[in-house]
C-alpha cells in the first residue's frame, strides 16, 4: 500500500452512515448526471481546495462528510480536464480497514 496516493469521497450525513455500516466501506456505483460513466466516484483534492463543490461538480451539501483512503487500486481517471482529480471504479467500491485513513465531518 503506498500512503502517499490518498483518494477522497464526499458525501452528505445519510451516505456517510450508509457507506460506514460496515468495517469494510462500500462506496455504492450510481449514474452520475451528464456524460459521464456510472461508477463510484473519488478524488486527490482535499477539503482545502478551493470551489471543491464546483470543480467536482456536485452540491454544496454534499460536502459535510468525507472518508479518505491510502491505494487508487482498481480506480480509473475520468476522461477530459477532470480526470486530473477525478476517479471512479465501474462498480461498488470497497476499502478495506488497513486502507481506511479517516472519515468524518469537513469544515465545509
Amino acid at each position: 500500500m503506498s500512503a502517499a496516493i490518498l483518494r477522497f469521497h464526499y458525501t452528505d450525513k445519510g451516505g456517510r452512515n450508509g457507506i460506514r455500516a460496515t468495517p469494510t466501506w462500500r462506496f455504492r456505483s450510481s449514474k452520475p448526471p451528464g456524460p459521464h460513466p456510472t461508477g463510484a466516484y473519488f478524488t486527490n483534492l482535499d477539503e482545502t481546495t478551493p470551489y471543491l463543490a464546483a470543480k467536482l461538480c456536485i452540491p454544496r451539501r454534499k460536502l459535510s462528510h468525507c472518508f479518505v483512503f491510502a491505494d487508487d487500486r482498481g480506480l480509473k481517471q475520468l476522461d477530459g480536464g477532470r480526470g486530473r482529480y477525478e476517479f471512479y471504479s465501474d462498480g461498488d467500491y470497497h476499502v478495506e480497514t488497513d486502507r481506511q485513513t479517516r472519515h468524518g465531518e469537513t469544515s465545509l
